[in-house]
């Protein structure tokens, strides 16, 4: 089993990925896990922060999205043998396509590295389409 970690905040732990050799895209699978996970802290902590009074600090909130901004990190880094691989990222670009001027530079970053991870796989004698599911005679 191969360990990798990266992460932004130094306040935040490393988004460590277990990667599996048995099962392909694994390590994309258990981080778009995580990632749903992580947004779904950061959709709560929203509301919280925008109580009166807040029930949360700003530095908490930035914590929490500087998590999710790793795993997304983590998720465009890993390199995908699948097309459930590649639609995973393609979540995590959709996300910054959705309203670009939010997002700013980021929005530029993440969707390069998405097209990265494309242009990789298809370099890499990979198609990046689905094989012919027609029988060959």
């Amino acid at each position: 089993m191969i360990h990798s970690s990266k992460h932004i905040s130094p306040h935040d732990p490393p988004v460590t990925q277990e990667i599996s050799p048995a099962v392909p895209d694994a390590a994309l699978l258990r981080l778009m896990d995580e990632h749903t996970k992580a947004q779904a802290r950061v959709k709560a902590a929203e509301i919280a922060l925008e109580a009166k009074p807040a029930r949360l600090s700003e530095a908490k909130f930035d914590r929490l999205c500087w998590k999710v901004s790793d795993i997304e990190d983590a998720i465009l880094a890993q390199p995908s043998s699948t097309p459930e691989g590649l639609r995973m990222k393609t979540r995590i670009a959709s996300r910054y396509l959705q309203a670009p001027e939010d997002w700013g530079g980021r929005t530029y970053d993440v969707f390069g590295r998405f097209v990265e991870s494309i242009l990789c796989q298809t370099s890499s004698g990979r198609s990046g389409t689905l094989p012919d599911q027609r029988a060959t005679p």
